[in-house]
């Protein structure tokens, strides 16, 4: 075989042929144009001298003169097989003599019958393929075989797999890699090609061989931004087709194959509502079956795709010869993926269908699924393609988009939309419809305890007009009595929105108001409970991923995880969804989400990562409007500044909030109600007046706001501002106090577990408990081992009661961000007596690699960049001698 001049030398290719054709039958199983004969002569080359090779190359006009078993007969004779002088032929007596023949054949003879698909296009190759499949299943051990066909060759390929004697490479294994395409264009044009041409390249061909080589022949001489320009509707691709691949396809598969391409995706059913027959089923399976570019997209060859080009070849195809039917087929289409409820394709079908009636009778069928589901992003993505007039004129759709409004917080417009629709001229609704209108208007005006119409009246029996509203609204209400701190009453109001979700099978309003009680369990310090509510939520729909349901319980799971110490579980599940987050209606779960991967990402010393996490969230949230959740941003970017020593992000922050005006104005100068904003921004301006030596003040501002948070029942809070108070006592010089403040929080509070976000809340506080432990001063047992890890305590000397900051005295050491691991504390050991990675790994028995993945995490925890200041860092910390 004569190879291509500019053929690619392939040797991973080569190295995977030459392995496989080891077995009783190798099948090299693609479509046209994918490199199958190029692949076994490079191979072929390459055994030359080493292994005896015949070739049999078929075509048409062997298979109908029934010549196949006298070109094997010279194929075999010119590799130095001893044959007799009769030509064998089809029959069994042929058959046998082969056979006879093929046992005295030199040890490791291959034969290569490339073309095998010649057999299938004939009358006569089935008796030919039945010949060649007992010469495979009956020939010696020492002789093997390699099949290449364009289609599936029907040698019982699978009972020989399964006895390990067959071997298949498929399009997917002769296609091109990256650095094969790279080769390719500096083979043809003499030019190194950018990485974003190549990439463009890969994704338009997928790595087809003939592909890529028309893409390189059609764009070499241009501009490199021309490569995002060639697809299948390309005038050299567009020959290929027609001359090569789609040559032997009947004209009535051609015209299938041209309308059901108006599809992304395919199966049996949607081909047959496309071409008005029941040829779809038979179609993929005669596509498939030819390995006719048709690619499966699930194991159980339920759906497939066409091949980008031949998908892109028929599309232009089907604009040329029929321009009238594409409207009808996305109609089609449309009204099909809407039957099964995949709304996503329906709609965009609908969309393209260029059917005004059609689309919005489409949205106002998946309006009844969209308010249910509770994804107001869904809903205002696909109703920007409808006019307010289509809005407002069917009552699922107006429903569903008000209340997406509502979720999101664009409450004008939601009230501009409601108004149109209880007012449009010539409109009836109907009793169910008037109930959802008040509900509405009550969730716009923040009226959710509106005297007008109470909802008790609904909650026994099955008389709720609409009991998804009726949900809604409770949650609501649930959520307002978290605000004022009112958690039982809360809790009580989440419960029956949990039942009414639960009955109505709803699951974005079970997980929401399942969050609300994980909320409620949380301010009141029950971490426990609110960690197996969590749990419990996330179990219920983690085989929904990506669903707002699903974001809400991840989102609880991970706050979960990260107030047990469990921060790999956290991390894990954060970096999940976070690109799913904005998807949720529940400003917490958006913020919390936020706030918490900055936490960790701080943890890791990654604080610019952290910065921008807070940046997006608070650029989100003002957009929106709330006051809560920029306070807790507010906070955040406060406490990270001063634990970065970013003292500029901590000024700046506190000057966009303004909290130096608002404390002048006395806004934290006496206890008030508790509201979350208020608190928040006041501890970040007591925060502030820590860093700057005002400890009387913060102390001042924080005993205001720990009064109020005491007085409403926030222990997490109360906790964090105990924790706050220790520490400016202990900062200010008055370690007895800053002891009596600890221990008095320590023993009310252990019975709410551990709970890592109230101890990072305050910057050193660490320094300080570790103090305080070192001094003898904690009389009463640590809450729990997860608190001790945290401080890594039992790693540590003790540490000098005064080795805090007082007046003119020097500041104490910086804690390590993490604590030592045990494995890590030996390596730093032995990196103190000056050892290299080596003698480190011999001395404690680790291997190599865990040496230096533990000295990765040390330069990281102790802020170190080599190996002396890592030691400098340990013997600051009292870690090594």
């Amino acid at each position: 075989m004569l190879l291509p001049a500019s053929a690619v030398r392939r040797e991973a290719l080569v190295a995977r042929i030459d392995a496989a054709s080891r077995a009783r039958l190798l099948a090299v199983v693609a479509p046209a144009g994918s490199g199958k004969t190029t692949s076994l002569s490079q191979w072929h080359d390459s055994v030359r001298g080493e292994r005896q090779v015949a070739w049999l190359s078929l075509d048409a006009l062997i298979v109908r003169q029934a010549r196949v078993f006298t070109y094997l007969h010279a194929a075999l004779q010119a590799a130095g097989v001893t044959l007799p002088e009769a030509l064998p032929t089809a029959d069994s007596l042929g058959v046998a003599m082969l056979l006879d023949t093929l046992d005295r054949a030199p040890q490791g003879l291959c034969i290569v019958v490339d073309g095998f698909e010649a057999l299938h296009e004939n009358g006569h190759g089935q008796g030919l393929i039945r010949a060649v499949e007992y010469l495979v299943l009956n020939s010696p051990a020492h002789v093997h075989w390699i099949v290449a066909s364009r289609c599936a060759p029907g040698l019982c390929v699978s009972q020989l797999q399964l006895s390990d004697q067959c071997e298949v490479l498929g399009a997917r294994d002769l296609a091109f890699n990256a650095q094969e395409v790279r080769a390719l264009a500096l083979t043809l044009h003499r030019r190194t090609w950018a990485e974003a041409e190549i990439a463009s390249v890969m994704a338009t061909t997928e790595g087809w061989c003939a592909g890529v080589k028309l893409a390189f022949r059609a764009l070499g001489a241009q501009a490199p931004a021309s490569a995002d320009n060639f697809n299948g509707a390309h005038r050299g691709v567009v020959r290929y087709f027609d001359e090569v691949l789609l040559r032997d396809l009947p004209a009535e598969t051609q015209r299938l194959l041209v309308r059901c391409a108006i599809a992304d995706r395919l199966n049996g059913a949607l081909c047959n509502a496309l071409t008005g027959d029941e040829g779809g089923y038979a179609l993929l399976d005669r596509l498939e079956q030819s390995e006719f570019f048709l690619i499966p997209l699930d194991e159980q060859r339920q759906w497939y795709r066409l091949h980008a080009l031949l998908l892109g070849y028929a599309r232009d195809r089907l604009a040329r010869e029929e321009p009238d039917a594409i409207p009808s087929l996305h109609q089609k289409a449309s009204r099909w993926f809407l039957a099964q409820g995949l709304k996503e394709e329906a709609l965009k079908h609908a969309l393209a269908s260029n059917d005004r009636a059609w689309l919005v009778d489409a949205m106002d069928t998946c309006a009844v699924d969209w308010i249910r589901e509770g994804d107001p992003l869904v809903v205002m993505r696909w109703l920007a393609h409808l006019s307010s007039d289509e809005i407002v004129s069917r009552d699922e759709i107006c429903c569903a988009y008000i209340l997406s409004l509502v979720l999101a917080h664009r409450l004008v417009e939601a009230r501009r939309i409601l108004y149109l629709a209880r007012n449009h001229p010539g409109r009836e609704h109907n009793e169910v419809v008037q109930y959802r209108f008040r509900v509405l208007h009550r969730l716009i005006c923040g009226d959710v305890f509106g005297k007008q119409e109470s909802v008790e009246r609904y909650l026994e029996g099955d008389q709720m007009p609409d009991p998804f509203f009726t949900g809604i609204l409770i949650a609501a209400q649930a959520t307002s009595l978290l605000g004022r701190n009112q958690f039982d009453e809360a809790r009580r109001m989440a419960l029956r929105a949990r039942d009414i979700g639960v009955r109505c099978v709803t699951p974005y309003l079970t997980s929401h108001t399942e969050t609300l009680l994980c909320a409620a369990e949380y301010q009141q310090g029950n971490l426990r409970s609110a960690a197996r509510i969590s749990a419990r939520n996330y179990a219920a729909l983690k085989s929904a991923p990506q669903s707002p349901a699903w974001v809400n319980a991840a989102v609880t799971l991970a706050c979960a995880r990260y107030e047990r110490g469990r921060l790999d579980g956290a991390r894990a599940l954060l970096l999940e969804l976070i690109p799913h987050v904005a998807m949720c209606s529940t400003p917490w779960v958006y913020c919390a989400a936020h706030v918490v991967l900055a936490r960790l990402k701080a943890m890791e010393g990654r604080f610019d990562e952290a910065i921008g996490l807070l940046d997006v969230a608070h650029s989100v949230l003002d957009d929106v409007g709330h006051p809560r959740y920029l306070a807790e941003i507010c906070y955040e970017k406060v406490r990270l500044g001063l634990e970065s020593n970013d003292v500029a992000l901590a000024d700046t922050t506190a000057a966009s909030f303004g909290l130096r005006e608002r404390e002048g104005h006395g806004e934290w100068s006496a206890p008030r109600r508790y509201e979350e904003a208020w608190a928040r921004c006041g501890f970040a301006t007591a925060l502030l007046a820590m860093q700057g030596g005002e400890h009387d003040r913060a102390r001042a501002l924080l005993q205001v706001i720990r009064e109020s948070a005491d007085g409403a029942g926030r222990v997490a809070r109360r906790m964090s501002l105990d924790f706050a108070l220790a520490v400016c006592h202990w900062s200010a010089g008055r370690d007895k106090l800053a002891y009596e403040v600890l221990k008095r929080s320590l023993m009310h509070d252990q019975k709410a577990g551990f709970s890592r976000a109230v101890f990072d809340d305050v910057p050193r506080f660490s320094t300080f408990i570790r103090s305080a432990f070192a001094a003898g001063k904690l009389e009463i047992a640590l809450p729990a081992k997860p608190f001790r890890q945290w401080l890594g305590l039992t790693a540590l000397a003790p540490v000098s009661p005064q080795a805090h900051q007082v007046a003119g005295a020097a500041a104490p050491a910086v804690p390590a961000r993490e604590p030592l691991t045990d494995r890590e504390l030996e390596v730093l050991q032995l990196l103190s007596k000056g050892l290299c990675n080596k003698s480190i790994s011999r001395a404690s028995g680790m291997a190599l690699n865990t040496i230096k993945w533990h000295l990765r995490n040390l330069y990281m925890k102790l802020d170190a960049t080599s190996r002396t200041s890592a030691v400098a860092r340990g013997r600051e910390l009292q870690l090594v001698e």
